[in-house]
């Protein structure tokens, strides 16, 4: 076999092996709310949980997103999406929350699992009102 021949073959099973690895780690994308903030609220639809137990909520005066996360008891935790220890935004996983700038890793509740990040993530009060959710900003 000729050198080219052997490099296009393997290059082609490393390649497919990659794409099916990257694959097997994908996650669901969340629902995505676009909300505005007024009076330092953002103001929620509560029927956006009724697939989901959690909603991306995203605000164009605010840099990052928020985790808005319903709970078993129904109460709802809000948490910024901005990683404490670098300002990067995070990305979502079935696990909490991950960094990809230095790989700090969160649990659901925002709290660090592993660092570099030595704080736990920024989270917001939250209310509800009749069919809404309130997020303080």
């Amino acid at each position: 076999m000729l050198r080219r021949d052997f490099i296009k073959a393997t290059c082609g099973l490393c390649a497919t092996g990659l794409l099916i690895n990257s694959l097997s780690g994908c996650v669901p994308a969340e629902q995505v709310f676009k909300g505005e903030l007024n009076d330092r609220k953002i103001v929620v639809p509560e029927n956006l949980f009724a697939k989901s137990t959690l909603v991306l909520i995203r605000v164009k005066k605010l840099q990052y997103d928020i985790a808005l996360r319903q709970m078993p008891d129904n109460s709802y935790t809000a948490i910024l999406l901005r990683c404490s220890h670098f300002a990067n935004a995070l990305d979502v996983t079935s696990k909490g929350f991950t960094c990809s700038l230095h790989g700090s890793t969160f649990t659901t509740e925002g709290h660090v699992k592993k660092g570099p990040a030595e704080k736990s993530l920024t989270s917001y009060i939250v209310t509800q009102e009749e069919n809404k959710i309130l997020i303080h900003i």
